[in-house]
């Protein structure tokens, strides 16, 4: 098991590396990929059973996002900075409620549910696909946000395994330690804030490294929110697609939560 998951993150971590340093017309088509697949694993997750409900649920939540864009860059509606820090706050708000009870969604019917997806998705979709549209060429900011994402799971994950001994939320992921998180949170910002540099030359490092805290922890609180939604479900993973991993959605739930607030300081700040 443990050498499946190794394998399949590094193909997985190469092919986001390849796609992600070339044009950006590489990385677009991944991102919409990756958001449809995810999207369809979440109409699982909300227990629509059917496949037309699935597949009319998924082409809902695509239809979204071009239509969220046009309500943010040609009506001028909404602020991409307002949309992200709002969403930020429901992340940190969904999160640490879960985190201190996991029965704080335990009336979340399908129907709930399902909404929250069509919320979460679209605006996460429509944020990672601003963020390619800065003036570098190449997906850089995205591509950092990634990396230290994936260092505070891996990090945290192999913590936990070795070392961990104190359950971090027993009732909605078990395997999560505190010595998991400790370890992750520490090298996320240890190894994390010379990679902001390369986004935010001008922030103080200071600064820099509250952030690398920040995207850590709210990496969790999405991680922790799909955790719930799977308990309801009565699934371990969202999907099959990726050996050793589970679904797509299982694999960017993290991004999902940091996101936001990694989007909120860079159209502030960059």
């Amino acid at each position: 098991m443990f050498l499946t998951r190794l394998v399949t993150g590094l193909l997985l971590s190469a092919l986001t590396l390849y796609l992600f340093l070339q044009t950006k017309s590489y990385a677009e088509p991944f991102l919409a990929i990756a958001f449809i697949v995810a999207a369809w694993e979440w109409s699982r997750l909300a227990e629509y059973k059917h496949l037309i409900s699935r597949l009319l649920y998924t082409l809902c939540a695509t239809a979204i996002v071009p239509l969220l864009s046009y309500v943010v860059f040609t009506l001028n509606y909404l602020d991409l900075r307002h949309l992200s820090l709002f969403t930020s706050f429901f992340w940190a708000g969904i999160g640490f409620a879960l985190w201190m009870n996991r029965r704080t969604l335990r009336h979340a019917g399908p129907g709930l549910r399902g909404f929250l997806g069509l919320i979460l998705l679209p605006v996460s979709a429509l944020l990672a696909l601003s963020l390619l549209q800065n003036d570098a060429p190449s997906a850089l900011p995205l591509l950092v946000l990634i990396a230290l994402v994936a260092i505070s799971d891996s990090v945290a994950y192999i913590v936990g395994s070795l070392l961990g001994r104190h359950r971090l939320a027993p009732a909605l992921s078990p395997k999560k330690s505190w010595e998991g998180f400790i370890a992750g949170f520490s090298a996320t910002i240890l190894l994390g804030t010379p990679l902001l540099q390369w986004c935010f030359p001008s922030v103080d490092i200071v600064w820099l490294g509250l952030l690398a805290g920040g995207i850590s922890l709210f990496a969790l609180f999405g991680d922790l929110a799909e955790s719930a939604l799977k308990r309801m479900a009565g699934v371990k993973d969202s999907g099959r697609l990726l050996p050793g991993h589970g679904g797509v959605l299982d694999r960017i739930d993290a991004i999902f939560g940091a996101l936001p607030l990694f989007a909120w300081v860079f159209f502030t700040v960059g």
